[in-house]
């Protein structure tokens, strides 16, 4: 069985990283610019994104651990004296490591917030919700409510009753 290449795998992972943010930005582009259908592809490719981000920490990670010095960034900031829990601190010993260090936290950041607002988007651009928003934001007076959702839903096509979701429920 072949030893892995780390210098060629960690550079490959930088690549797929790059086309994997730019995909993810267009269709976001996409989503945003009025078709909500490109939303879940969206979301995925943040999540890819993400994951590969993590798998370039671990492989830089991994060859700090074994010493590979092939990686210039390893030869730099580390050597073979070092205990492992120093080997992990030079993740972020110089500027490149830094970099990756900070777009790994900031992916997990933005993991969690595509996480949390998963299926927010499509229920809050809704026009009904934000009639109800305005309503309980005091936006809306509530004895023009009807004056407002009706000019609201006017402004819509049809929509079928299976489509039809409440929003805001007020009691």
């Amino acid at each position: 069985m072949p030893a892995l290449d780390i210098p060629f795998f960690g550079t490959l992972v930088l690549c797929l990283i790059l086309i994997s943010a730019s995909y993810t930005m267009a269709v976001a582009v996409g989503a945003g610019q009025g078709r909500p259908h490109l939303l879940p592809s969206a979301r995925w490719g943040t999540y890819a994104t993400c994951a590969l981000v993590l798998v370039a920490v671990c492989v830089l990670a991994y060859a700090f651990q074994v010493h590979d010095f092939r990686i210039r960034y390893v030869a730099r900031y580390s050597d073979r004296s070092m205990p492992w829990w120093y080997l992990i601190a030079s993740l972020w010993g110089g500027q490149d490591g830094s970099l990756l260090w900070w777009a790994f936290l900031l992916s997990g950041y933005t993991f969690f917030a595509t996480r949390w607002l998963r299926g927010r988007y499509t229920e809050q651009t809704d026009i009904r919700y934000g009639a109800a928003r305005g309503w309980v934001d005091a936006i809306i007076p509530p004895h023009e409510t009807r004056h407002w959702l009706m000019a609201a839903l006017d402004l819509l096509p049809p929509i079928s009753a299976a489509d039809f979701r409440t929003g805001v429920l007020q009691v």
